[in-house]
């Protein structure tokens, strides 16, 4: 198996206590993030479900314009797509980030994690990926 660095620069917010990461959340989204292939006008998307508050508040500071857009980048759990559902694999919400740089092996087409030719890699990064849309999964039911 290929392991992937990346290199995350989001911090809990000061003051608190520990990392959001560190204590149960109340709620989860959906995160939507699109790809745009190389064929002009042509994009793939796939989901992502935050469960972290650093996460969670990320992405709404990235939609709010108030954060830059970052990598997604987590591990992949194969077989099991999750809220993911167009795809035969999902991203760990305990491994997720947003990340400010990542290898060039995780960096594919959302489609490319579903083939033989990434089989041996255990992360998903894509570089031009970005975030796109955040949905509380309570409201998805």
């Amino acid at each position: 198996m290929v392991t992937v660095a990346v290199l995350s620069l989001a911090t809990p917010a000061s003051g608190a206590a520990g990392s959001a990461k560190d204590t149960a959340q109340a709620t989860e989204y959906v995160a939507t993030f699109a790809v745009p292939h190389s064929n002009a006008g042509l994009e793939e998307k796939f989901n992502v479900r935050l469960t972290s508050g650093d996460d969670i508040k990320m992405a709404q500071d990235i939609l709010a314009k108030r954060a830059p857009q970052r990598i997604p980048a987590g591990e992949l759990i194969r077989g099991f797509s999750d809220v993911n559902s167009s795809y035969s694999w999902s991203i760990d919400p305990d491994t997720f980030t947003f990340a400010a740089y990542a290898l060039k092996i995780c960096d594919v087409m959302p489609s490319f994690v579903d083939t033989d030719g990434y089989r041996n890699v255990e992360s998903y990064c894509p570089w031009h990926g970005r975030l796109i849309g955040l949905t509380p999964i309570a409201s998805l039911s």
